[in-house]
């Protein structure tokens, strides 16, 4: 009997994206190199611009990944939630997981990006070109 096609469909498309656990943005990002431990300098939940046309300036998105299956090609996209575009887009970062018991740290530079009018922004992140859950 074959599999319906709702679960060939997703089976197709590679593993589930990973599952994150934290999603942070932040002024910097610092690993400790002997423990590996991140360290997360400033840490906010909006940005303030005093008129615009308006700069943000560059920042870190964190994420802490679990559920993993394999490689992933993850990037970060900046959504104007108004106008329904994308308004930046990070190169891929390639991370793996040997197995699901890991988990993976992940720092991605947000650019400094120039912002039209004020509302609602967003910071989405993809594994595979899926949104990370």
């Amino acid at each position: 009997m074959s599999e319906p096609a709702h679960l060939r469909e997703k089976s197709d498309r590679g593993p589930p994206p990973p599952r994150c656990k934290a999603i942070l943005l932040c002024e910097k990002t610092i690993t400790d190199a002997r423990t590996g431990h991140p360290s997360l300098i400033n840490i906010f939940t909006h940005v303030h611009v005093g008129a615009f046309p308006g700069r943000i300036a560059p920042a870190w998105l964190f994420l802490l990944l679990t559920d993993g299956i394999g490689a992933y090609k993850i990037m970060l996209e900046v959504h104007d939630l108004a106008r329904d575009r994308v308004l930046a887009r990070s190169p891929d970062l390639q991370i793996d997981f040997p197995d699901r018991q890991r988990r993976a740290n992940v720092n991605i530079a947000v650019p400094p990006l120039l912002l039209q009018h004020p509302g609602l922004y967003d910071v989405v992140a993809l594994a595979n070109g899926r949104e990370i859950d």
